[in-house]
């Protein structure tokens, strides 16, 4: 992976557009490279006016817009530091932890859509939007190309936080190596051409959608879709449902990448439209050809040659539910510390070095691995222990879990994460059941924190009651359990649970079960 100077000239001669932003209305704007460039050079100048040096943080917080991408091309070509921080943060309780990012890496400059900043008003940091960047260096695209930095390759290049799932987030310093290694190991594995189409959708801090879509499409010259009114759909499960599909289809991705929560709730959409169907016409081949092939037109997914599910386990139902559809999801494995994804199905990407340390966890060395984290002297000279535990079988890893997600009840016995996630599977069929964890650290019985928009309905507490009975068994028994109203659920940007937090917040609930 080597990028030209500046930065988009090598792919400026293909023929599809770099960038395509789909507006609410219906219509399209598409960016050629050669348009991408000269607005990234127009950033560049702005940002040099700005008085930005090689070496300085800045923090972008965005929406998925082309002009995000446009800023983030300039932050590289002047030697700065992209720090992606997901747009979801500047709502309560999120704010905090956005105050304490920017305290934390005091960037010299805020890229921000322009409504969000009159959130920073007051931060002392200065803040200017993706418009006034791009705009104020209209015209000046000649003079600021001697301003375009040589990449060093190990040089700190992008240092997106942790998801703060398990303490407050934390800075990870990747460098040009970093990145570069996991391009270049994903496209083979893919075998990417300039001819995909991805949708940028995900929030820009998930290193996933960063490798996908920003940094692969710099190496590789694809497509990258976006579209006006994600933000507004992704937040509402039943719009989701209903309009994404309708992304999908004006965009038609050869490439799909999600996250668990999302697939699940694409699978929940489909079993809406094949219920009227006869479970025996699915064991006609024709039939259940036919009406795989409608369903993946349906979701707009017709084209698509690989799908993709990362940031978290994928629910074996939802793997299981798609595969009989003809739709394949490759599980990916992956942490923000190895620059992403390390290992799909079971098998290691490129030359990342995967191996078992103490305890069976899974651990990993390499060029992928993160130079470190920003402000903690920690080395990683032995290889980066994930925190979760793996099994080698037959050559493949597979994931069983965070080490420390299990607990212990009253009694002493052990229940491993494992145990828990089945569990909550379980519990998530119950119609009206949105969300579950299990807990039961020190407690004599596990309890069920429920989650659901029917929270105050008695008919729901009497079907969740007889179907605890049936579902767990023996000293794993989910005995008691506390129904809780959706808006108190606490989730990261790339929708997983903030378990410990949650846990903790209605520990005194729990307690006095």
């Amino acid at each position: 992976m080597t990028w030209p100077k500046p930065l988009g000239i090598r792919l400026c001669k293909t023929e599809s557009p770099a960038l395509v932003l789909l507006k609410a209305d219906g219509t399209r704007i598409e960016y050629s490279w050669e348009q991408y460039n000269t607005k990234s050079l127009q950033s560049l100048h702005t940002l040099k006016t700005e008085g930005v040096m090689p070496g300085d943080f800045i923090a972008v917080i965005a929406t998925n817009l082309p002009e995000s991408f446009f800023v983030m091309s300039a932050i590289i070509m002047a030697g700065a530091i992209i720090v992606p921080i997901n747009f979801p943060v500047v709502k309560e309780p999120g704010y905090n932890e956005l105050k304490s990012i920017l305290k934390d890496c005091q960037p010299k400059l805020v890229a921000t859509n322009e409504c969000l900043i009159k959130y920073l008003l007051g931060s002392g940091i200065g803040c200017m939007s993706f418009e006034d960047i791009i705009n104020l260096g209209e015209g000046e695209t000649e003079q600021v190309t001697s301003f375009v930095n040589d990449i060093q390759e190990d040089k700190l290049m992008v240092m997106p936080y942790t998801s703060g799932t398990t303490g407050n987030p934390k800075g990870v310093m990747l460098n040009y190596k970093n990145i570069s290694n996991r391009v270049k190991a994903v496209s083979r594995v893919f075998g990417i051409t300039q001819k995909e189409r991805l949708l940028s959708y995900l929030p820009l801090g998930h290193i996933s959608e960063l490798v996908a879509t920003f940094f692969g499409q710099l190496d590789n010259g694809y497509t990258v879709y976006f579209t006006e009114h994600i933000k507004e759909i992704t937040e509402n499960r039943e719009n989701f449902r209903k309009a994404f599909p309708k992304i999908l289809a004006d965009v038609k991705p050869t490439i799909f990448l999600a996250v668990p929560k999302i697939w699940s709730n694409l699978r929940i959409g489909v079993e809406k439209q094949i219920k009227p169907i006869p479970n025996f016409l699915f064991q006609i081949s024709f039939i259940k050809n036919f009406v795989a092939n409608r369903i993946k037109s349906k979701l707009g997914l017709d084209n698509t040659r690989f799908f993709i599910s990362a940031s978290a386990r994928l629910f074996p139902e939802d793997k299981k539910f798609f595969a009989g559809l003809g739709i394949n999801i490759n599980d990916i494995y992956g942490q923000t510390e190895t620059a992403g994804p390390i290992i799909m199905d079971g098998q290691i990407i490129g030359d990342a070095n995967v191996f078992a340390g103490e305890d069976s966890e899974i651990t990993v060395a390499g060029n992928c691995v993160m130079m470190g984290y920003y402000k903690i002297d920690k080395t990683f000279v032995n290889g980066y222990g994930t925190g979760d535990r793996g099994s080698w079988q037959s050559g493949r890893v597979l994931f069983q879990g965070r080490i420390k997600d299990g607990f212990k009840l009253s009694q002493g016995e052990f229940v491993s994460e494992a145990k828990i996630e089945l569990l909550e599977n379980e519990i998530r069929k119950i119609d009206g059941v949105q969300e579950v964890i299990v807990c039961g650290e020190s407690k004599p019985y596990m309890v069920a924190l429920i989650f659901s928009p029917d929270h105050q309905s008695g008919y729901l507490k009497e079907d969740i009651q007889k179907a605890l009975t049936l579902i767990s068994e023996g000293i794993y028994k989910v005995k008691k359990f506390i129904l809780l109203n959706p808006s108190q659920l606490e989730l990261t940007s790339t929708l997983k649970v903030k378990r410990s937090k949650i846990i903790q917040k209605f520990q005194q609930q729990i307690d006095q079960l």
